[in-house]
């Protein structure tokens, strides 16, 4: 776990709020509380992080590599907002 995930998630634990980060660094970030929120079995943080990359989901490769991430994770709600994304996208995604 990065560092300053490690900060999040102790700040998290303490105050019930996510840590004020950069915008080109959110998606990150909610990643890698995404990954600890379901390591350490912190549900209402891995709920709100999947709804915050829920909100990032607007091209293929964001789309497709948190499909994954959901996948991983059992995040049913975030992989049906990916695979919603992809379907409604075919045209513009798909081959």
């Amino acid at each position: 776990m990065e560092p300053r995930v490690f900060k999040a998630l102790l700040h998290f634990i303490y105050t019930d709020a996510l840590l004020e980060v950069h915008e080109e660094d959110k998606i990150v970030m909610a990643q890698g509380l995404l990954v600890a929120a379901d390591r350490y079995a912190m549900e209402r943080l891995k709920l709100i992080c999947a709804d915050m990359l829920c909100s990032y989901i607007n091209d293929a490769r964001t789309a497709i590599t948190t499909l994954d991430l959901a996948d991983k994770h059992g995040c049913r709600r975030l992989r049906e907002a990916c695979k919603k994304f992809l379907t409604d996208n075919f045209a513009r995604v798909g081959p």
